[in-house]
Parts: structure tokens; sequence; C-alpha cells
């Protein structure tokens, strides 16, 4: 690629810092396994970040883009024909919502450092239909919440979203991991 060694291990350094990247010396550089207790520990931090910043959003949220996400979220279809995956981008929006509509810089920069975690094992949802079908159902409530500019509630049904999102999540993990001998991800029960 043309880069020389200093940039590169810099990227490395800040990717193993981050937890995405794991040095083994005399070994080399590996994608770091999910770990359960992490994973639930984001789950918690996300949880309080996210609710935050949706009781704050439900304040300053533009109603044009509050608008906006409404739209995205009810475009898809529900019956016959469903693609999984675009609904579970729709609901992205709603969070970016949440997200570029608290007004707190530092605590965006936070929920989007978490969300660069959470890319990693959300695309296990697309396995479970009925999780992504719950999660559209939450995403409307909340985004009716913060369109009533119902800060509190916003807060408590984020608090709730992610709850019941990384319930599903462990669930499914555990469950795949006892099922399958092929695994598309490694996870690790701990330390």
């Amino acid at each position: 690629m043309g880069l020389s060694r200093t940039p590169l291990r810099e990227a490395l350094l800040r990717l193993e810092k981050e937890g995405f990247v794991e040095v083994r010396p005399r070994m080399g550089t590996f994608v770091s396994h999910l770990n359960l207790q992490e994973i639930q520990e984001m789950y918690q931090v996300r949880r309080e970040l996210e609710g935050l910043a949706a009781r704050l959003a439900a304040e300053r949220a533009p109603p044009e883009r509050i608008a906006e996400v409404g739209k995205e979220l009810r475009r898809h279809p529900l019956k016959g024909e469903i693609n999984y995956k675009a609904l579970s981008e729709a609901g992205q929006s709603l969070h970016r919502l949440i997200v570029e509509s608290c007004g707190n810089r530092v605590l965006a920069r936070m929920i989007r450092s978490l969300q660069d975690h959470f890319m990693r094992f959300r695309s296990l949802s697309l396995d479970l239909p009925e999780k992504i079908l719950a999660s559209h159902g939450e995403h409307l409530q909340i985004l009716e919440a913060i369109k009533r500019g119902d800060g509190p509630l916003a807060e408590r049904l984020v608090h709730e979203h992610f709850d019941q999102a990384g319930r599903s999540l462990l669930e499914s993990l555990l469950t795949h991991s006892q099922r399958r001998t092929e695994a598309r991800v490694t996870v690790a029960l701990g330390d």
C-alpha cells in the first residue's frame, strides 16, 4: 500500500488500545476475540450513554430530521418478503439521529466509539429476524417519544431497547456456539 512502518505501527497500536486487535509478541497481530463479559459491559455503557443522549435529543432534534428518520423506518414492508438487512440499517438512522441531536460533543464521541465495536457483532443479529422485527418496533416507539419531546420516556425506551438487544445477542452467541462446529466468530467466555 506504499505505507511506511511508522504509520502502520501507530494504527495497529491504536486498534490494540481500542480492543480491535491483539498483539502477541513473536507471533503477530490478530483480530481480538469477542468476549462475552466485554459485550455485556459494552451494552451496559452504551445503554446509559445513549439513554442520556436520547433524553437530550428529545429537547433538540429538528422536526424535519425526525420526520426523515420516521420515513426511513416506515418505508420497509413488515409482511411478505422482508429485507431484514435493510430494516436493520434503517434502525441505525434512529441511533444516528440521537447522537447527532444530543447537543453534547463528548457524549456523541463516546457513543460513536462504542458503535465501532458494535459493528463487530451487530452482523450476528441478521441471523435473528425476530430480534430485528422487535428492534424495529422499539425504534418506532423511541422516535415517537423524541418527536413528542418526552426525554424521560425516550431515555427509558432506549434503556429497554439495549437491555433486550443485549440479551438476544448473548443468547444467540451462546446457542450458536453450542450448535455449530464451524464458527463465524470466536467468542471467549471470560478473560
